[in-house]
Protein backbone atom coordinates (compact mmCIF):
# COMPACT_ATOMS: atom_id res chain seq x y z
CA UNK A 1 0.00 0.00 0.00
CA UNK A 2 2.92 2.33 0.70
CA UNK A 3 4.72 1.63 -2.58
CA UNK A 4 5.83 4.80 -4.42
CA UNK A 5 5.19 6.66 -1.16
CA UNK A 6 6.13 6.89 2.50
CA UNK A 7 5.88 4.19 5.17
CA UNK A 8 6.12 5.50 8.74
CA UNK A 9 6.96 3.37 11.77
CA UNK A 10 5.55 5.57 14.52
CA UNK A 11 7.31 5.24 17.91
CA UNK A 12 9.55 2.59 16.36
CA UNK A 13 11.52 1.82 19.51
CA UNK A 14 8.55 1.31 21.80
CA UNK A 15 8.03 -2.11 20.19
CA UNK A 16 10.18 -5.27 20.56
CA UNK A 17 13.04 -5.34 18.05
CA UNK A 18 11.88 -8.78 16.83
CA UNK A 19 8.99 -6.90 15.26
CA UNK A 20 11.48 -5.57 12.72
CA UNK A 21 13.71 -8.62 12.16
CA UNK A 22 12.90 -8.64 8.43
CA UNK A 23 12.94 -4.85 8.09
CA UNK A 24 16.70 -4.47 7.66
CA UNK A 25 16.87 -6.95 4.78
CA UNK A 26 13.81 -5.45 3.13
CA UNK A 27 15.36 -1.96 3.24
CA UNK A 28 18.63 -3.24 1.77
CA UNK A 29 17.19 -5.36 -1.04
CA UNK A 30 14.26 -3.05 -1.79
CA UNK A 31 12.10 -6.12 -2.22
CA UNK A 32 9.65 -8.20 -0.22
CA UNK A 33 8.30 -11.74 -0.68
CA UNK A 34 4.51 -11.69 -0.73
CA UNK A 35 3.10 -15.23 -0.87
CA UNK A 36 5.94 -16.41 -3.08
CA UNK A 37 5.97 -13.35 -5.32
CA UNK A 38 9.10 -11.21 -5.06
CA UNK A 39 7.85 -7.62 -5.17
CA UNK A 40 10.19 -4.70 -5.75
CA UNK A 41 9.59 -1.70 -3.52
CA UNK A 42 9.97 2.02 -4.05
CA UNK A 43 9.38 3.32 -0.54
CA UNK A 44 10.72 6.03 1.71
CA UNK A 45 10.92 4.53 5.20
CA UNK A 46 10.48 6.82 8.22
CA UNK A 47 10.62 5.86 11.89
CA UNK A 48 10.12 8.07 14.94
CA UNK A 49 11.33 7.76 18.51
CA UNK A 50 11.89 9.92 21.56
CA UNK A 51 15.29 10.51 23.14
CA UNK A 52 14.65 8.20 26.11
CA UNK A 53 13.98 5.13 23.97
CA UNK A 54 16.79 6.03 21.57
CA UNK A 55 19.30 6.24 24.43
CA UNK A 56 18.18 2.80 25.66
CA UNK A 57 18.34 1.40 22.11
CA UNK A 58 21.98 2.53 21.79
CA UNK A 59 22.87 0.09 24.57
CA UNK A 60 21.32 -2.87 22.66
CA UNK A 61 23.72 -5.30 20.89
CA UNK A 62 21.80 -4.91 17.61
CA UNK A 63 22.08 -1.12 17.59
CA UNK A 64 25.01 -1.05 15.16
CA UNK A 65 23.11 -3.21 12.68
CA UNK A 66 20.29 -0.69 12.65
CA UNK A 67 22.57 2.35 12.81
CA UNK A 68 24.29 1.44 9.55
CA UNK A 69 20.93 1.52 7.78
CA UNK A 70 19.57 4.71 9.36
CA UNK A 71 19.94 8.39 8.68
CA UNK A 72 19.23 10.16 11.96
CA UNK A 73 17.23 13.37 11.76
CA UNK A 74 16.95 15.25 15.03
CA UNK A 75 13.60 16.94 15.63
CA UNK A 76 13.86 19.00 18.84
CA UNK A 77 11.08 20.98 20.47
CA UNK A 78 10.63 24.37 18.82
CA UNK A 79 12.75 27.31 19.95
CA UNK A 80 10.77 29.89 17.96
CA UNK A 81 7.71 30.95 19.94
CA UNK A 82 6.00 32.36 16.82
CA UNK A 83 6.14 28.91 15.21
CA UNK A 84 4.98 27.37 18.48
CA UNK A 85 1.87 29.58 18.44
CA UNK A 86 0.86 28.25 15.03
CA UNK A 87 0.49 24.76 16.50
CA UNK A 88 -2.26 25.82 18.90
CA UNK A 89 -4.20 28.45 16.95
CA UNK A 90 -6.64 25.91 15.52
CA UNK A 91 -7.05 24.25 18.93
CA UNK A 92 -7.85 27.61 20.55
CA UNK A 93 -10.38 28.38 17.80
CA UNK A 94 -12.12 25.06 18.45
CA UNK A 95 -12.52 25.96 22.13
CA UNK A 96 -14.36 29.24 21.56
CA UNK A 97 -17.60 27.68 22.80
CA UNK A 98 -15.89 27.06 26.16
CA UNK A 99 -13.45 29.91 26.58
CA UNK A 100 -11.91 32.91 24.86
CA UNK A 101 -8.15 33.31 24.90
CA UNK A 102 -7.51 37.04 25.09
CA UNK A 103 -4.74 38.59 22.99
CA UNK A 104 -1.27 38.10 24.51
CA UNK A 105 -2.26 34.99 26.52
CA UNK A 106 -1.27 32.42 23.87
CA UNK A 107 1.83 34.43 22.95
CA UNK A 108 3.06 34.50 26.55
CA UNK A 109 2.29 30.79 27.02
CA UNK A 110 4.44 29.95 23.99
CA UNK A 111 7.24 32.20 25.24
CA UNK A 112 7.11 30.29 28.54
CA UNK A 113 7.39 27.01 26.60
CA UNK A 114 10.50 28.16 24.73
CA UNK A 115 12.09 29.50 27.93
CA UNK A 116 11.88 26.00 29.45
CA UNK A 117 13.79 24.56 26.47
CA UNK A 118 16.82 26.85 26.30
CA UNK A 119 20.16 26.94 28.10
CA UNK A 120 22.12 29.96 29.32
CA UNK A 121 24.64 31.23 26.74
CA UNK A 122 28.20 30.88 28.02
CA UNK A 123 30.97 33.25 27.05
CA UNK A 124 33.52 30.41 26.75
CA UNK A 125 31.49 28.80 23.93
CA UNK A 126 32.18 31.69 21.54
CA UNK A 127 35.43 32.35 19.71
CA UNK A 128 34.55 36.05 19.52
CA UNK A 129 34.87 37.43 23.06
CA UNK A 130 32.61 40.41 22.39
CA UNK A 131 29.87 38.13 21.04
CA UNK A 132 30.27 35.78 24.00
CA UNK A 133 29.96 38.63 26.48
CA UNK A 134 26.80 40.03 24.88
CA UNK A 135 25.19 36.61 24.41
CA UNK A 136 25.92 35.63 28.02
CA UNK A 137 24.12 38.77 29.23
CA UNK A 138 20.78 37.75 27.67
CA UNK A 139 17.99 36.83 30.06
CA UNK A 140 15.79 33.80 29.22
CA UNK A 141 13.05 36.11 27.92
CA UNK A 142 15.49 38.18 25.85
CA UNK A 143 16.98 35.02 24.35
CA UNK A 144 13.52 33.57 23.55
CA UNK A 145 12.52 36.81 21.80
CA UNK A 146 15.83 36.87 19.95
CA UNK A 147 15.49 33.25 18.79
CA UNK A 148 11.93 33.96 17.62
CA UNK A 149 11.87 37.29 15.81
CA UNK A 150 15.46 38.49 16.30
CA UNK A 151 14.19 41.10 18.77
CA UNK A 152 17.03 42.77 20.64
CA UNK A 153 16.90 44.33 24.14
CA UNK A 154 16.81 48.13 24.18
CA UNK A 155 19.40 48.12 26.97
CA UNK A 156 22.13 46.99 24.54
CA UNK A 157 24.38 49.51 22.80
CA UNK A 158 24.45 49.94 19.04
CA UNK A 159 27.64 47.88 18.73
CA UNK A 160 26.25 45.07 20.89
CA UNK A 161 23.07 44.88 18.83
CA UNK A 162 25.06 44.82 15.62
CA UNK A 163 27.20 41.93 16.89
CA UNK A 164 24.12 39.87 17.78
CA UNK A 165 22.48 40.57 14.41
CA UNK A 166 25.55 39.49 12.46
CA UNK A 167 26.24 36.35 14.51
CA UNK A 168 22.66 35.33 15.31
CA UNK A 169 23.24 31.89 13.79
CA UNK A 170 26.07 31.23 16.24
CA UNK A 171 23.75 31.90 19.17
CA UNK A 172 21.16 29.56 17.63
CA UNK A 173 23.73 26.79 17.23
CA UNK A 174 25.67 27.20 20.49
CA UNK A 175 24.56 23.80 21.82
CA UNK A 176 23.99 22.12 18.45
CA UNK A 177 26.68 19.48 19.03
CA UNK A 178 26.12 19.14 22.77
CA UNK A 179 24.50 16.03 24.21
CA UNK A 180 22.07 18.28 26.06
CA UNK A 181 21.09 20.35 23.04
CA UNK A 182 18.38 23.01 23.27
CA UNK A 183 14.95 21.55 22.53
CA UNK A 184 15.86 18.15 23.95
CA UNK A 185 14.24 19.03 27.27
CA UNK A 186 11.51 21.36 28.49
CA UNK A 187 7.76 21.42 28.10
CA UNK A 188 6.37 19.31 25.24
CA UNK A 189 3.66 20.29 22.73
CA UNK A 190 1.51 17.49 24.16
CA UNK A 191 1.72 19.07 27.63
CA UNK A 192 1.05 22.49 26.11
CA UNK A 193 -2.17 21.22 24.58
CA UNK A 194 -3.15 19.75 27.93
CA UNK A 195 -2.53 23.15 29.55
CA UNK A 196 -4.77 24.84 27.00
CA UNK A 197 -7.58 22.39 27.74
CA UNK A 198 -7.15 22.94 31.47
CA UNK A 199 -7.28 26.71 30.99
CA UNK A 200 -10.45 26.38 28.91
CA UNK A 201 -12.06 24.45 31.74
CA UNK A 202 -11.09 26.97 34.43
CA UNK A 203 -11.72 30.32 32.75
CA UNK A 204 -14.58 31.61 30.65
CA UNK A 205 -12.08 34.07 29.28
CA UNK A 206 -8.34 33.58 29.74
CA UNK A 207 -6.32 36.80 29.94
CA UNK A 208 -2.58 36.80 30.40
CA UNK A 209 -3.20 37.59 34.09
CA UNK A 210 -5.21 34.37 34.41
CA UNK A 211 -2.44 32.56 32.56
CA UNK A 212 0.15 33.84 35.05
CA UNK A 213 -2.01 32.63 37.95
CA UNK A 214 -2.37 29.19 36.35
CA UNK A 215 1.34 28.85 35.57
CA UNK A 216 2.26 29.90 39.12
CA UNK A 217 0.48 26.77 40.35
CA UNK A 218 1.65 24.66 37.40
CA UNK A 219 5.37 25.17 38.12
CA UNK A 220 4.84 23.70 41.60
CA UNK A 221 3.87 20.31 40.10
CA UNK A 222 7.47 19.08 40.06
CA UNK A 223 6.51 15.45 40.59
CA UNK A 224 4.64 15.48 37.26
CA UNK A 225 7.15 17.22 34.97
CA UNK A 226 10.84 16.40 34.84
CA UNK A 227 11.91 19.75 33.38
CA UNK A 228 10.67 21.53 36.52
CA UNK A 229 13.34 19.71 38.55
CA UNK A 230 16.33 20.98 36.57
CA UNK A 231 18.77 22.91 38.76
CA UNK A 232 18.52 26.65 38.17
CA UNK A 233 21.43 28.44 36.51
CA UNK A 234 20.80 32.07 37.37
CA UNK A 235 17.56 33.01 35.62
CA UNK A 236 17.69 29.95 33.35
CA UNK A 237 15.93 26.67 34.29
CA UNK A 238 14.10 28.85 36.81
CA UNK A 239 10.32 28.70 36.08
CA UNK A 240 9.43 31.09 38.92
CA UNK A 241 11.74 33.71 37.39
CA UNK A 242 10.28 33.01 33.93
CA UNK A 243 6.88 34.08 35.24
CA UNK A 244 8.24 37.31 36.70
CA UNK A 245 9.83 38.20 33.36
CA UNK A 246 6.68 37.28 31.42
CA UNK A 247 4.48 39.37 33.69
CA UNK A 248 6.62 42.46 33.06
CA UNK A 249 6.72 41.72 29.32
CA UNK A 250 2.95 41.25 29.17
CA UNK A 251 2.36 44.52 30.99
CA UNK A 252 4.73 46.32 28.61
CA UNK A 253 2.90 44.97 25.57
CA UNK A 254 -0.54 45.82 26.93
CA UNK A 255 0.56 49.27 28.05
CA UNK A 256 1.77 49.99 24.50
CA UNK A 257 -1.65 48.94 23.18
CA UNK A 258 -3.39 51.23 25.69
CA UNK A 259 -1.19 54.18 24.73
CA UNK A 260 -1.92 53.68 21.05
CA UNK A 261 -5.63 53.28 21.76
CA UNK A 262 -5.60 56.58 23.68
CA UNK A 263 -3.91 58.31 20.77
CA UNK A 264 -0.76 58.93 22.78
CA UNK A 265 1.49 58.72 19.76
CA UNK A 266 4.05 61.34 19.04
CA UNK A 267 3.05 63.80 16.36
CA UNK A 268 6.59 64.59 15.24
CA UNK A 269 7.86 62.78 12.16
CA UNK A 270 10.65 60.47 13.24
CA UNK A 271 11.92 60.34 9.67
CA UNK A 272 12.25 64.11 9.47
CA UNK A 273 13.61 64.39 13.03
CA UNK A 274 16.29 61.74 12.44
CA UNK A 275 17.20 63.21 9.04
CA UNK A 276 17.74 66.65 10.53
CA UNK A 277 19.96 65.22 13.27
CA UNK A 278 22.07 63.21 10.81
CA UNK A 279 22.60 66.26 8.56
CA UNK A 280 23.71 68.35 11.53
CA UNK A 281 26.16 65.82 13.00
CA UNK A 282 27.54 65.10 9.53
CA UNK A 283 28.27 68.81 9.12
CA UNK A 284 29.83 68.96 12.61
CA UNK A 285 32.13 66.01 11.86
CA UNK A 286 33.17 67.44 8.46
CA UNK A 287 33.27 71.00 9.84
CA UNK A 288 30.92 72.10 7.09
CA UNK A 289 28.00 74.49 7.04
CA UNK A 290 24.37 73.63 6.28
CA UNK A 291 22.28 75.36 3.65
CA UNK A 292 19.12 77.00 5.00
CA UNK A 293 16.35 75.98 2.57
CA UNK A 294 14.36 79.11 3.38
CA UNK A 295 17.05 81.82 3.16
CA UNK A 296 19.42 79.95 0.86
CA UNK A 297 22.33 80.89 3.11
CA UNK A 298 24.89 78.50 4.55
CA UNK A 299 24.77 78.42 8.34
CA UNK A 300 26.56 76.71 11.22
CA UNK A 301 25.07 73.36 12.38
CA UNK A 302 22.32 73.72 14.97
CA UNK A 303 24.21 72.69 18.12
CA UNK A 304 21.15 73.34 20.31
CA UNK A 305 19.01 70.95 18.25
CA UNK A 306 21.74 68.28 18.32
CA UNK A 307 22.01 68.58 22.10
CA UNK A 308 18.20 68.35 22.46
CA UNK A 309 18.11 65.20 20.31
CA UNK A 310 20.87 63.50 22.27
CA UNK A 311 19.16 64.41 25.53
CA UNK A 312 15.89 62.91 24.27
CA UNK A 313 17.55 59.57 23.49
CA UNK A 314 19.39 59.69 26.86
CA UNK A 315 22.76 59.27 25.19
CA UNK A 316 25.27 57.58 27.50
CA UNK A 317 27.93 56.66 24.98
CA UNK A 318 30.86 58.90 24.06
CA UNK A 319 29.34 61.66 21.90
CA UNK A 320 32.02 61.64 19.17
CA UNK A 321 32.08 57.84 18.91
CA UNK A 322 28.29 57.68 18.78
CA UNK A 323 28.07 60.26 15.98
CA UNK A 324 30.83 58.59 13.95
CA UNK A 325 29.17 55.19 14.35
CA UNK A 326 25.87 56.54 13.01
CA UNK A 327 27.53 58.07 9.94
CA UNK A 328 29.37 54.78 9.32
CA UNK A 329 26.12 52.83 9.68
CA UNK A 330 24.48 55.19 7.19
CA UNK A 331 27.33 54.68 4.71
CA UNK A 332 27.03 50.89 4.96
CA UNK A 333 23.27 51.14 4.40
CA UNK A 334 23.83 53.24 1.24
CA UNK A 335 26.43 50.80 -0.14
CA UNK A 336 24.02 47.88 0.31
CA UNK A 337 21.25 49.79 -1.51
CA UNK A 338 22.89 51.79 -4.30
CA UNK A 339 20.60 54.30 -5.97
CA UNK A 340 17.80 53.89 -3.41
CA UNK A 341 16.61 56.70 -1.14
CA UNK A 342 17.72 56.62 2.49
CA UNK A 343 14.96 55.83 5.02
CA UNK A 344 16.35 56.95 8.35
CA UNK A 345 13.79 55.12 10.48
CA UNK A 346 14.85 51.91 8.72
CA UNK A 347 18.55 52.58 9.23
CA UNK A 348 18.18 53.55 12.90
CA UNK A 349 15.23 51.60 14.39
CA UNK A 350 16.92 51.62 17.80
CA UNK A 351 16.93 55.45 17.81
CA UNK A 352 13.22 55.44 17.01
CA UNK A 353 12.66 53.24 20.07
CA UNK A 354 14.69 55.58 22.25
CA UNK A 355 12.70 58.58 21.04
CA UNK A 356 9.45 56.71 21.68
CA UNK A 357 10.61 55.92 25.22
CA UNK A 358 11.39 59.59 25.77
CA UNK A 359 7.90 60.47 24.58
CA UNK A 360 6.38 57.93 26.98
CA UNK A 361 8.06 59.62 29.90
CA UNK A 362 6.84 63.03 28.75
CA UNK A 363 3.29 61.70 28.69
CA UNK A 364 3.44 59.94 32.06
CA UNK A 365 1.38 62.58 33.87
CA UNK A 366 -1.38 62.30 31.29
CA UNK A 367 -1.45 58.52 31.66
CA UNK A 368 -1.68 58.83 35.44
CA UNK A 369 -4.68 61.16 35.09
CA UNK A 370 -6.39 58.70 32.74
CA UNK A 371 -5.67 55.91 35.21
CA UNK A 372 -7.45 57.82 37.97
CA UNK A 373 -10.43 58.35 35.67
CA UNK A 374 -10.46 54.63 34.86
CA UNK A 375 -10.85 53.84 38.54
CA UNK A 376 -13.92 56.10 38.71
CA UNK A 377 -15.26 54.62 35.46
CA UNK A 378 -15.00 51.10 36.86
CA UNK A 379 -16.79 52.20 40.04
CA UNK A 380 -19.67 53.57 37.97
CA UNK A 381 -19.87 50.35 35.95
CA UNK A 382 -20.01 48.25 39.13
CA UNK A 383 -22.81 50.45 40.41
CA UNK A 384 -24.83 50.03 37.20
CA UNK A 385 -24.48 46.24 37.39
CA UNK A 386 -25.88 46.34 40.92
CA UNK A 387 -28.70 48.69 39.88
CA UNK A 388 -27.50 51.75 41.76
CA UNK A 389 -26.16 55.17 40.79
CA UNK A 390 -22.59 55.94 41.78
CA UNK A 391 -21.45 59.55 41.64
CA UNK A 392 -17.69 59.85 41.14
CA UNK A 393 -17.38 63.33 39.69
CA UNK A 394 -16.13 61.90 36.39
CA UNK A 395 -16.54 64.52 33.65
CA UNK A 396 -18.37 63.69 30.39
CA UNK A 397 -15.11 64.30 28.49
CA UNK A 398 -13.21 61.83 30.65
CA UNK A 399 -16.01 59.27 30.37
CA UNK A 400 -16.02 59.65 26.56
CA UNK A 401 -12.24 59.22 26.39
CA UNK A 402 -12.43 55.95 28.32
CA UNK A 403 -15.34 54.71 26.20
CA UNK A 404 -13.29 55.38 23.07
CA UNK A 405 -10.34 53.53 24.64
CA UNK A 406 -12.52 50.48 25.24
CA UNK A 407 -13.84 50.64 21.67
CA UNK A 408 -10.33 50.65 20.17
CA UNK A 409 -9.09 47.84 22.44
CA UNK A 410 -12.02 45.71 21.30
CA UNK A 411 -11.98 46.59 17.59
CA UNK A 412 -8.26 46.90 16.90
CA UNK A 413 -6.77 44.43 19.38
CA UNK A 414 -9.74 42.02 19.63
CA UNK A 415 -10.24 42.15 23.41
CA UNK A 416 -13.67 41.54 24.90
CA UNK A 417 -15.03 44.25 27.21
CA UNK A 418 -14.48 42.01 30.23
CA UNK A 419 -10.94 41.10 29.18
CA UNK A 420 -9.98 44.71 28.45
CA UNK A 421 -11.33 45.95 31.79
CA UNK A 422 -9.59 43.13 33.67
CA UNK A 423 -6.22 43.99 32.13
CA UNK A 424 -6.75 47.72 32.62
CA UNK A 425 -7.32 47.14 36.32
CA UNK A 426 -4.21 45.00 36.48
CA UNK A 427 -2.16 47.64 34.64
CA UNK A 428 -3.34 50.48 36.88
CA UNK A 429 -2.67 48.48 40.03
CA UNK A 430 0.77 47.42 38.86
CA UNK A 431 2.05 50.65 37.35
CA UNK A 432 -0.07 53.67 38.17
Amino acid sequence: MANRGILEFSDLLKRPLDTYKYLLMTMETRSINLQGILTELDIFFVGTSNEVHLSAFKQHPDFNSFKGRFNFIRVPYLLDYTQEMKIYVEQVQNLLDKTLFSPLSLELLCLFAVMTRIRPPQEKNYSDKNLGKVAASLSPLEKALFLGEANLPDRLSLDEKQILRIYRQEVLQEYENDGLYEGKFGISPRTMKHIIYELSGQYGECTFVDLMDYLTKFVERKNEHEFLNTSAQGEYHNPARFLELLKIHGLNLFEDQVRESLGLVEERSYEEYLGRYVHNISAIIKRDKIKNNITGKFEEPDAYFVKEFETNIKLQENVDSFRSHLIGQLGAYSLDRPGKPIIYTEVFPNLVKRLQQSFREEQKKKIQKISTNLVFFLQEMEGKKEGREVYTGLTPEARKEIAELMTVLQSKYKYSEKGALSLLQFLIKGRY
